[in-house]
């Protein structure tokens, strides 16, 4: 699994960087083997202007598909853990779905 973390306009120190990047590995560590890139990406949307406006946006490739999630906060970190909780529930969704599909298209042995 490889992550890849950038930041826009967002200003975010050495400590916060590596703090993002733990929680994102921590977050996606059951799935890791399923994965195979995410890429985190912060932005500053309304710039200097403040207010809710850092952006983050999750895209997770793995062996299920593609998903894109966008989450919205005032802190860097409020915004990645968001993203980074719904990205992980689409995944379980999408797995157990194609899961389920197997199950179901799966010739019957008994016959």
């Amino acid at each position: 699994m490889k992550t890849i973390l950038r930041a826009n306009r967002v200003p975010v120190s050495k400590r916060g960087r590596r703090k993002l990047e733990d929680f994102v590995e921590t977050t996606f560590a059951r799935l890791s083997e399923r994965i195979h890139r995410i890429r985190v990406t912060l932005h500053d949307v309304n710039g200097l202007r403040g207010g809710n406006d850092i952006l983050c946006r999750v895209e997770v490739v793995s062996s299920a598909g593609r998903i894109v999630i966008d989450e919205t906060s005032d802190r860097p970190l409020r915004a990645v853990m968001g993203a980074c909780l719904r990205a992980t529930k689409t995944m379980w969704r999408r797995i157990d779905k194609l899961r389920s599909r197997r199950r179901r298209h799966k010739p019957d042995e008994a016959a």
